[in-house]
């Protein structure tokens, strides 16, 4: 079920997890697992919440958070998420770029 940002409460306990789209992979080496626990690391200086577990998989993840305050946790989790993506896509990217074929016809 979706949660409005309403329906974060103090002390309240949630499970948030995501799922990449076509069953593709978010992590495919763990060079990936350490760039996204170095974001979330970097980027968790929130005081709305505490992360009381994490549960990195190659095609989704799962987190454990305890609400601390009234500010919902997505401003955090969109930070972590979109960084990531850029990071991701870059890498991608790369991989594309190095993949490339040169077609010739005869």
């Amino acid at each position: 079920m979706r949660l409005s940002q309403t329906h974060f409460k103090p002390g309240n306990i949630y499970h948030i997890y995501n799922h990449a789209v076509h069953n593709s992979l978010l992590f495919k080496d763990s060079a990936d697992y350490k760039i996204c626990l170095k974001l979330i690391k970097e980027l968790y200086s929130s005081k709305s919440f505490s992360i009381l577990a994490l549960c990195l998989m190659p095609n989704h993840y799962h987190i454990l958070i305890k609400q601390v305050s009234d500010a919902p946790p997505s401003e955090y989790m969109n930070k972590v998420w979109l960084r990531y993506a850029r990071y991701y896509n870059n890498v991608i990217s790369a991989m594309a770029a190095s993949l490339r074929v040169k077609l010739s016809t005869y």
